[in-house]
């Protein structure tokens, strides 16, 4: 095994020691020697090539010298594999990644939203008051016809 991965190593251009790496890659290299990953080992928990992770941390692609782009779902895994179990850091961690890499800073969290109990008086009353909302909106005679015979479906309820 040491020798392949020797091996795999001479195999791959060399980075350009002069070349800075990209804000998004000195974070992530900061954060998996702080926490004393190996490339190979935050690679293969994240479920990315150790290659590919070495280009992330430079932030280019050696030889061609492009920039890496990568996906929120590669982003999301290495989060998750350097918050190595604790939600709320991945999520930290995801966050930062998001906005070094480019695609903006992430949405605050929708407000909670109120679960009314299935069957309650409540969640028919307003159930009710959506299919009525939607019935003035649509100017499709089928799909009014469907919403009419769902809110008749619908036990009797105060409508207000």
């Amino acid at each position: 095994m040491t020798a392949l991965y020797v091996a795999t190593e001479r195999c791959l251009p060399p980075l350009d020691p002069e070349r800075p790496p990209t804000p998004l890659g000195a974070y992530l290299r900061r954060l998996r020697r702080q926490r004393r990953y190996s490339q190979q080992l935050l690679a293969d928990t994240a479920g990315i090539t150790p290659q590919y992770l070495r280009q992330l941390e430079a932030g280019y692609k050696p030889g061609s010298n492009r920039p890496v782009e990568p996906s929120p779902r590669v982003l999301r895994a290495l989060a998750e594999a350097l918050a190595d179990g604790h939600p709320a850091e991945a999520e930290a961690i995801y966050a930062e990644f998001i906005d070094l890499a480019g695609y903006g800073p992430l949405p605050p969290p929708p407000p909670p939203v109120a679960v009314l109990p299935a069957g309650s008086e409540e969640r028919r009353a307003l159930l009710r008051r959506l299919i009525e909302a939607e019935l003035e909106a649509l100017d499709d005679p089928l799909r009014t016809a469907v919403l009419r015979l769902v809110l008749e479906a619908l036990p009797p309820g105060e409508t207000t």
